[in-house]
């Protein structure tokens, strides 16, 4: 469990990160 979450967060984290800027400065 920890190796797939640790695999998946770890490649999730800076895509969501991103996104989350994306929405700040793009969005409203």
């Amino acid at each position: 469990m920890r190796n797939g979450w640790d695999v998946y967060l770890r490649d999730n984290v800076p895509r969501i990160d991103a996104l989350s800027v994306s929405e700040v400065t793009d969005g409203p």
